[in-house]
C-alpha cells in the first residue's frame, strides 16, 4: 500500500492500430507544454493530465497512452519507484 507519491514526469504516447508506441510529449512541470499540434496539461497536485489535439483529423485516430514516472513511499516509509500506464481512445 502506498501512502503518497510525487510525479517526476508524465509522457504521452500514440499507437496506431497494429503499430508501435510513438512518444508524443513529456511534461515535467505543472502547466501546459506544446509540441507541434499536441498540448499536454499537467497538474501534479491533482495527479491529473489532459492531452489536447486541436482540429483533429482522421490521421489522429489512434490509441493514446500516458505513463507517469513517480516516486512513492510505502506505508513503512520505504521509498519505491513507480511507473503507471493509462490509456485513452481517440476515435
Amino acid at each position: 500500500m502506498y501512502r503518497e507519491s510525487a510525479i517526476n514526469y508524465l509522457k504521452w504516447y500514440r499507437q496506431y492500430p497494429g503499430g508501435k508506441l510513438e512518444e508524443l510529449i513529456t511534461a515535467y512541470s505543472d502547466g501546459n507544454k506544446t509540441e507541434g499540434r499536441v498540448t499536454a496539461e499537467l497538474q501534479k497536485n491533482l495527479k491529473k493530465s489532459h492531452l489536447y489535439i486541436p482540429d483533429t483529423q482522421v490521421m489522429d485516430s489512434a490509441l493514446y497512452h500516458c505513463a507517469v514516472d513517480a516516486q512513492c513511499e510505502k506505508a513503512n516509509g520505504e521509498q519505491c519507484k513507480n511507473t503507471v500506464w493509462f490509456n485513452a481512445n481517440l476515435r
